[in-house]
């Protein structure tokens, strides 16, 4: 049998998400993001050809909030999220990976 793989919780939220993962006694740890937080917010900036997903999108979102994507999971099982980003219909399932995929690399 080879290597174990840890198991992880995600909690993607509609607000923040956050990663969580079992330590060696079997409690819940959360995983603290590249910022130092528990959790990420869970809004994605198109900034460009740059994909920008948390705290900086976050920050942007005031002002820019029409190239930041927020709340994505409430339209999950829709063909696409509600808002328009930069000329492009984006399915809410790939603003979730986008989300996902920074949880993962943090």
């Amino acid at each position: 049998m080879g290597p174990s793989i840890p198991a992880v919780g995600i909690d993607l939220g509609t607000t923040f998400s956050v990663l969580a993962h079992l330590d060696p006694s079997g409690r819940p740890v959360t995983v603290v993001n590249a910022e130092g937080e528990r959790s990420t917010p869970s809004m994605v900036l198109f900034d460009g050809d740059e994909v920008i997903v948390g705290k900086e999108a976050l920050k942007a979102f005031p002002t820019e909030s029409e190239r930041v994507a927020d709340g994505a999971k409430r339209d999950m099982g829709r063909r696409v999220y509600h808002k328009t980003i930069g000329g492009k219909h984006y399915p809410p399932e790939v603003i979730a990976a986008f989300i996902l995929n920074k949880l993962r690399a943090d």
